[in-house]
């Protein structure tokens, strides 16, 4: 009695199948209404574990609420479905960015601590994660009934600097099934930075990919009319030694030798 009354929506369909005889799957189309987030889940065959539902390998739903994680301890984001404007960040109504979920924590004292992120590409150069929340990757998104597998990614790609963790002093974040890749640099001196740690410490990394791509060449530094360029991580102590200059700007310092043959010389 309880699936028929929860398969209500299919009515005619479903008169028509049995009339006919034939068998209808109550269980594949629940399942279906589950993935497609038109139901609430399934807990009538759920046993809840003690102790809170953490986001782990096994993703398991410990606490039978329908996701692997505690759902109202967190944001959900999806980025094909998600919506800034709409969304409030449940399941039903996803944000859509890492950086409006972030911007909405910054507001609250004592808000979530997890960021439930849909596998898919974010768009998203320079993120500052400041506050002390967590990103979880690996899930199926709003269309999917947030299932969680190990090959749904979420992919951070966009700019020379992915993403910065600032001031998060033992906080205990972790970041898991994510990939944060940053674009080779263009201008002069330039670096190209996946992820950057400033003030912060016990920062985690599971299942995490991170891929830098090639920093720009330092400028030329000049002196009158000559110019000579930066040395080159491999050959600068060579060149060093082997360019009578008065002024070296590099990556490497100038050798005693060098200093002592130019006692006038702007080292910088």
């Amino acid at each position: 009695m309880r699936k028929t009354r929860m398969l209500g929506a299919t009515g005619t369909a479903l008169v028509a199948a049995l009339g006919a005889g034939a068998c209808y799957d109550f269980d594949g189309a629940r399942q279906r209404c589950s993935d497609e987030g038109r139901c609430e889940p399934n807990v009538a065959a759920c046993t809840p574990v003690p102790g809170e539902d953490l986001p782990d390998d096994a993703f398991a739903d410990t606490d039978c609420d329908g996701v692997d994680g505690q759902a109202d301890a967190g944001l959900f984001i999806d980025p094909m479905d998600g919506d800034d404007d709409a969304g409030v960040g449940t399941r039903l109504a996803p944000l859509r960015t890492v950086g409006r979920a972030l911007a909405m924590l910054r507001e609250l004292d004592g808000g979530p601590r997890h960021l439930f992120l849909a596998g898919g590409a974010y768009d998203e150069a320079g993120l500052v994660l400041d506050v002390p929340v967590s990103l979880h990757g690996g899930y199926a998104g709003r269309s999917g009934g947030w299932r969680r597998a190990a090959n749904r990614v979420a992919m951070f790609d966009a700019g020379t600097l992915g993403l910065t963790v600032q001031g998060l002093q033992d906080a205990g974040v972790l970041m898991e099934y994510v990939q944060v890749s940053a674009a080779t640099a263009t201008g002069p001196g330039e670096p190209s930075i996946a992820v950057r740690m400033v003030d912060s410490s016990g920062v985690r990394l599971r299942h995490v990919t991170l891929a830098a791509g090639a920093g720009a060449r330092a400028p030329l530094a000049r002196q009158g009319t000559r110019a000579w360029a930066a040395p080159t991580e491999a050959k600068g102590r060579a060149e060093a030694s082997a360019t009578p200059i008065r002024a070296w700007v590099g990556r490497l310092s100038p050798s005693p030798a060098q200093m002592a043959s130019n006692p006038r010389a702007a080292w910088v």
